[in-house]
């Protein structure tokens, strides 16, 4: 930068700008706090750090901390009831991508903590955070559900941004995300950064997309059980099953074979699947050309799925990969089953680039809705209430499911 010629004292600068007055400097100043909740999104990460310290695997009492740094160190928790600390924990082993398991940790309660790794330029370390573990028993509560965050983090950021100001307990990912799985930035900067101040403080349960391509940081920066790619956890009365439809599904594949016995085995009281690709859909061209031919009502592979959901009365599955919302009716046999159907949820507006919505309406569709947003549900026990926000916040769709009696089994 030069240096600015000298002025006589007393005398102003011919360019330099007027000072404004004080009620205009006050006014400035008013028009800076009242935007800057609308532009900021995550504050600075520590000095060392890539990724800020992110939940995985919460439970009852356990939750899995990761974090990031440039130069590989230990990895060290210090935790608590209270942001006074006070227990440990650590994994000596030198990495650069930190993964640390916390256990005996009590119900449905706030645990703070902190992450720091000792690195050969210095220990890095984060302030002090927190986060809430799952209730033990039938407690309502509140989650998000998000899919397709790729490409654009503009739009991700605006989105994750109104999922936290719900304060969820966790969020759901219906894959894709990000748009090129073997590209190490596009996690760090297109994903984890615009999202960072919400996954310090709630985790979130993804399943893999197309755009993962399989690669190995989809495995490397989440840390679910194995096999990875297929799971299930349990949150108060529900139980998730997540699943790859990338893989093979079909009848017969172990991933069928797994949901199958899954869903027999299961004691919650409701049930929800969740994959990348959709079921039922109204879109435009994934699956061929409307304007052209009939094409199928959604992805033929993942259709597969459906005698295993009204089989085991799944009550709803998520899914993504069309970037735009859709709810569809209850369903059950090809038909509308208000009291047994399954509900079907497409929510693929996180951050992709949008998809157009064939012209004619499909019987299956309650609600389409071409536009970046969210949905959060909230889980009562006999009930679950839906509700889809775009990225301004702004309501667009609201429904609620009411628990019916099991169907009579032959």
């Amino acid at each position: 930068m030069n240096a600015s010629p000298s002025v006589p004292a007393g005398v102003r600068s011919p360019s330099a700008p007027r000072r404004p007055g004080r009620w205009r400097r006050l006014a400035a100043w008013f028009i800076v706090f009242a935007v800057l909740p609308l532009t900021a999104t995550t504050c600075p990460l520590p000095r060392g750090l890539v990724v800020a310290p992110y939940l995985q695997r919460v439970g009852t009492h356990e939750a899995t901390l990761l974090w990031e740094t440039r130069h590989p160190g230990d990895s060290r928790v210090d935790f608590g009831p209270t942001a006074e600390l006070g227990l440990t924990a650590r994994v000596d082993e030198w990495a650069a991508i930190h993964e640390v398991r916390l256990t005996g940790l009590a119900p449905d309660s706030e645990v703070y903590y902190r992450v720091s790794s000792r690195t050969p330029l210095g220990e890095v370390e984060s302030e002090i955070l927190s986060f809430r573990t799952a209730p033990e028993d039938d407690r309502p509560f509140s989650f998000a559900l998000v899919g397709d965050t790729q490409d654009q983090p503009e739009v991700w950021r605006r989105v994750a941004r109104r999922i936290f100001a719900e304060r969820p307990s966790f969020l759901v990912h219906a894959g894709d995300i990000v748009g090129h799985g073997p590209v190490k930035d596009e996690w760090t900067e297109e994903f984890f950064e615009p999202a960072g101040a919400m996954f310090s403080h709630l985790p979130f349960f993804a399943v893999i997309g197309n755009h993962e391509q399989d690669a190995g940081w989809f495995y490397r920066y989440l840390a679910n059980p194995d096999p990875e790619y297929h799971y299930s956890f349990r949150w108060s009365s529900v139980e998730f099953f997540m699943l790859d439809t990338n893989r093979p599904i079909g009848p017969e594949t172990p991933q069928y074979r797994w949901l199958d016995g899954a869903l027999a085995a299961s004691t919650a009281r409701w049930k929800i699947a969740c994959h990348h690709h959709p079921v039922w859909t109204s879109d435009d061209d994934d699956y061929g050309d409307t304007h052209r031919h009939p094409v199928p009502p959604g992805d033929p592979d993942a259709r597969a799925l459906i005698p295993l959901y009204e089989k085991h009365g799944v009550d709803l599955v998520f899914y993504g990969h069309v970037h735009g919302y859709e709810r569809s009716r209850p369903i059950r046999g090809d038909h509308v089953d208000e009291d047994h159907g399954v509900v079907y949820l497409q929510s693929g507006g996180g951050g992709g680039r949008l998809d157009r919505v064939a012209t004619s309406r499909r019987w299956h569709a309650a609600k389409i809705r071409c536009d970046h947003h969210f949905v959060m549900l909230d889980v009562q026990r006999d009930r679950i209430e839906i509700r889809a926000h775009d990225i301004e916040g702004r309501l667009f769709d609201q429904t609620s499911i009411e628990k019916a009696p099991p169907l009579a089994r032959d």
